[in-house]
């Protein structure tokens, strides 16, 4: 009886050994063989067309599978904005964007462009001014002599600045060495800035735009909804916005 059971149990184990190698797949397929390679390499559907992402381009496509059409549609779109520009500039400028797209805006800047100086005088006569180049000379400071400024007659001016706060902190660093009588004029007085931008301009637009030679067009700074920075460096004010007519 115990030889019979053993004989049972090495037979049995004989077959499942068999089975477990494959050797009964034709009637009897071993256990997990579609899983195993090369059988499931032999099923795959285009190999070719796999491609294996990285964490940050998974990370990358996913808003992009969510969203495709909105994402399709902004993507040959571009946010432009031309340069500041000031008095008879932005006059000709605002007349050769008339019409040339709907959602071009006119935007106000803040006043910008002016030419500031430390003046001194004006002097009624020539002995006057050059009494005063000599008293500037015993401390150390060279004036240019302006015969035609802002106002009548012969003055004497240090620097130039592009900003009144510029002027003014050299007149009080200026003021420490001894200069006494100067004060801070504008050479050039500011006058208002315009500045011109498309939030979502299409290639034609963009061709158009590019045309328009003395606008210079250039991609807005950080992106739509920044405005162009002054010579300072902090953000431009806009004072008000209009639609190009």
């Amino acid at each position: 009886m115990l030889r019979r059971v053993a004989v049972v149990l090495v037979v049995a184990n004989l077959a499942v050994l068999a089975w477990g190698r494959g050797a009964l797949a034709p009637w009897w397929p071993a256990p997990g063989e579609g899983d195993r390679e090369p059988e499931r390499l032999q099923r795959q559907q285009r190999p070719d067309a796999v491609r294996v992402l990285s964490t940050g381009a998974r990370s990358a496509a996913a808003p992009a599978s969510a969203d495709r059409g909105g994402l399709l549609a902004s993507a040959d779109r571009a946010c432009l904005q031309s340069r500041a520009l000031t008095g008879a500039e932005a006059t000709a400028l605002r007349a050769s964007l008339a019409g040339v797209a709907p959602d071009l805006r006119e935007v106000a800047l803040g006043p910008r462009g002016g030419v500031w100086t430390l003046y001194m005088g004006p002097y009624a006569s020539d002995e006057q001014l050059n009494l005063k180049r000599e008293q500037l000379r015993r401390i150390r400071l060279e004036a240019e002599v302006l015969r035609q400024g802002p106002e009548a007659g012969t003055a004497l001016v240090i620097g130039r600045y592009d900003e009144r706060d510029q002027a003014e902190a050299a007149l009080a660093q200026l003021s420490q060495r001894g200069l006494r009588t100067a004060r801070v004029v504008a050479l050039r007085p500011p006058q208002p800035a315009w500045q011109w931008r498309v939030e979502a301009a299409d290639a034609a637009l963009r061709e158009r735009l590019a045309a328009v030679a003395q606008a210079d067009f250039q991609p807005c700074p950080g992106g739509a909804g920044t405005l162009a920075a002054p010579a300072g460096g902090e953000a431009a004010p806009a004072t008000t916005t209009t639609a190009a007519r």
